[in-house]
């Protein structure tokens, strides 16, 4: 019996040690992204709020909790389809936008194969899930009287008629930045004494649509063993993979008719867009191990 409770102590502290993964990300928000999963695979927890660690016996156990496969005594086969819509509502300079993204997914395809045993149980299973979905937006709409987009662009970040002395640089290096500063190149900065400095400043309209896409998948597969009576352990081996992409479009316009009446060409400004694209391809491997004690009395 000692020698049982050693083991038990053991397997639970290898458990725990392999389950610790480092994450790898660009920002701190792709470790937040990266590292959550969405909704539950299988229609089962799905219904159940996730609750598939406890009462796992089918399919959806290779992702919650793999040692209650050994329950499964017939062979099954598995497939769902998932739809996520989101909306979001933005008020922005007391103007409200109301926007929304939708994604239909496979959401998990599987199977699982009982072996026939004279005591206890032992089955395996091959899968696929869904396990995270980035799908989201957000849009604004509203006039800015105080400050344009134009600012945050390096070297005169901060405030917005703050002004660059060329000066500082070589000759060299101030035609370089001249040439790469997107402000500048558009007209919507300019130079004079040898001073760079913004003439978009403020008094614009800005609209702006921020959506993300993509999702994580799991290729899973994995086994369980009654080790002992009303005991089993079992593990998962997953293969992630997936996508996430980010899509921003911002725009600044002269909706008032202030820089049509009061500036010259070119600076009679009518409107300027700024589009960024973020595409991340992600690939990982993980395990799951997991053990179930059944309560003989129930």
């Amino acid at each position: 019996m000692k020698t049982f409770r050693k083991k038990y102590w053991l397997f639970i502290i290898i458990m725990i040690g392999l389950q610790i993964q480092r994450v790898n990300a660009q920002f701190a928000e792709d470790v937040l992204r990266f590292s959550q999963f969405g909704s539950s695979v299988g229609a089962r927890s799905e219904g159940m709020g996730n609750t598939v660690v406890g009462v796992a016996d089918d399919f959806s156990a290779l992702f919650g909790n793999p040692a209650g496969l050994s329950q499964q005594k017939d062979f099954e086969f598995s497939v769902g389809l998932s739809r996520l819509g989101y909306g979001n509502e933005v008020t922005f300079f007391g103007n409200k936008t109301t926007d929304n993204n939708n994604a239909m997914n496979l959401n998990n395809l599987g199977l699982v194969f009982p072996i026939a045993t004279s005591r206890g149980g032992l089955t395996f299973a091959f899968g696929f899930g869904r396990v995270a979905n980035y799908t989201s937006v957000a849009s604004f709409d509203g006039f800015n009287a105080n400050s344009s987009i134009v600012r945050s662009f390096a070297p005169y970040a901060g405030k917005p008629q703050e002004s660059f002395d060329l000066l500082t640089l070589s000759k060299p290096d101030a035609d370089n930045l001249l040439n790469n500063n997107l402000p500048f190149n558009l007209f919507l900065a300019d130079t004079s004494n040898d001073f760079l400095y913004p003439v978009l400043t403020d008094s614009v309209q800005q609209t702006a649509k921020v959506m993300e896409g993509g999702g994580m998948n799991h290729w899973s597969f994995g086994g369980a063993i009654d080790i002992a009576p009303n005991l089993s352990a079992g593990v998962t081996l997953n293969f992630a993979s997936g996508s996430y992409t980010y899509d921003r479009e911002f725009t600044e316009s002269d909706s008032r008719n202030i820089y049509k009446s009061s500036y010259s060409f070119p600076y009679n400004f009518n409107s300027w867009t700024y589009s960024s694209t973020i595409t991340s391809d992600i690939t990982g491997f993980n395990a799951l191990f997991g053990l179930m004690y059944r309560n003989p009395g129930k």
